[in-house]
């Protein structure tokens, strides 16, 4: 079973999505699941982010018409495999290790239903 499904809603994130997915990678991705939901996007994040999927199992890719952040995080959520969601933004980033961090709390704690942390800006 996949612990996290991260949801990424993305429109016209060419700037971004690529530094973002690359930083994604070099994450453990054991037990996790990559959503990008492309919300109609006229720039070139669909071709990179096809790219991506070709290349990393744990990544799908979901082509939408533009419906905004809510619809396209809830097109993911209903695609979602994992028994958490997080929700990234196409210009997130984490630290080092970070997953592997939330994957251990999780694990050490069955009993958590929501899990929340802080961020830098």
């Amino acid at each position: 079973m996949l612990i996290i499904s991260i949801i990424i809603p993305a429109y016209n994130s060419a700037r971004f999505i690529e530094n973002t997915l690359t930083m994604l990678i070099s994450q453990d991705l054991n037990d996790c699941e990559i959503i990008v939901v492309n919300d109609g996007s006229t720039d070139t994040t669909q071709s990179i982010c096809e790219t991506f999927v070709s290349q990393y199992p744990e990544m799908k890719l979901i082509n939408q018409s533009n419906q905004g952040v809510s619809a396209a995080r809830n097109t993911g959520i209903n695609a979602a495999q994992g028994k958490y969601i997080y929700f990234f933004d196409s210009d997130d980033t984490l630290t080092t290790d970070t997953l592997s961090y939330f994957k251990k709390v999780i694990k050490n704690n069955a009993s958590i239903d929501i899990y929340t942390f802080g961020y830098e800006i």
